[in-house]
């Protein structure tokens, strides 16, 4: 985005809440190097990375480049964050709770922020033949991702009340 400011990019986020435990943070993440790839030109992230969280990443990245998209595919209950999360220590009924209030305060922070969370326990979406098949509140991913890939305006699309099972495309 820095390299074209003219060309329009859309970020999206496949499964990758970023739902991680304080401890894991703190003890394993620093391992990881990430700071090195932290873009310190953008107001907010010239900050030591144990002061940072994948939402102000979001935030600061979305309102840095207003007329990019920024957005993110989650399942509601995506059994593989889960898995990691829980392998961190967190318990497992928590993740989905904690995954939906990361999306809250992206979106309250970055209001360009765009977030689809489907129904079911898949991780990732995009590569699979479930990418022209998932929907959530009749909404199918293709047709978000495809309205995305064109600037269209979207909204927020959630499985609401119906999260358990993943909600399919009949035509």
């Amino acid at each position: 985005m820095e390299h074209y400011p003219d060309s329009y990019v859309a970020q999206m986020g496949d499964s990758g809440a970023g739902v991680i435990t304080d401890t894991f943070f703190e003890d394993s993440f620093p391992a990881w190097k990430a700071d090195a790839v932290i873009p310190d030109w953008i107001d907010g992230l010239d900050v030591p990375l144990s002061e940072l969280a994948l939402e102000d990443l979001y935030i600061a990245a979305a309102n840095h480049y207003p007329k990019n998209f920024f957005g993110q595919y989650n399942t509601d209950n995506d059994e593989n964050q889960r898995l990691y999360y829980t392998a961190m220590g967190g318990k497992d009924e928590d993740w989905s709770p904690k995954m939906r209030e990361k999306i809250a305060a992206i979106m309250t922070g970055a209001p360009s922020f765009r977030s689809f969370i489907a129904g079911g326990v898949k991780h990732v979406v995009l590569p699979y033949p479930e990418f022209y098949s998932y929907q959530a509140d009749g909404v199918r991913v293709r047709d978000w991702i495809a309205d995305i890939a064109d600037g269209k305006p979207v909204d927020n699309v959630d499985c609401g009340s119906k999260c358990a099972e993943a909600e399919l495309y009949e035509p």
